[in-house]
């Protein structure tokens, strides 16, 4: 199922999406795409029997240290719990 149907924070609203243009990008077998969070972007329904995985690289400084660790602390609080021990189990 689509996660962002819900209307979990950083959904892209349909209507916003519908004015987006897409630019359709399929990784191959030990490639990676690196882009901004901040770019808007999506994915189609997980049709095989895997889960997707997504690594997150962030890059600050050592005075944003504990800001960035708060900040994902919040994040956890929001969306689903032990969420990462369930990828673990996989």
């Amino acid at each position: 199922g689509n996660p962002d149907r819900e209307g979990r924070p950083g959904e892209i609203h349909s209507e916003v999406a519908e004015g987006l243009e897409w630019e359709y990008l399929e990784c191959e077998a030990g490639e990676a795409y690196m882009f901004s969070s901040l770019l808007p972007h999506k994915s189609g329904t997980n049709n095989s029997q895997f889960q997707r995985r997504a690594v997150f690289i962030t890059l600050s400084d050592e005075d944003g240290r504990e800001e960035y660790y708060r900040k994902m602390e919040e994040k956890r609080r929001v969306f689903k719990p032990n969420l990462e021990d369930e990828w673990l189990k996989s």
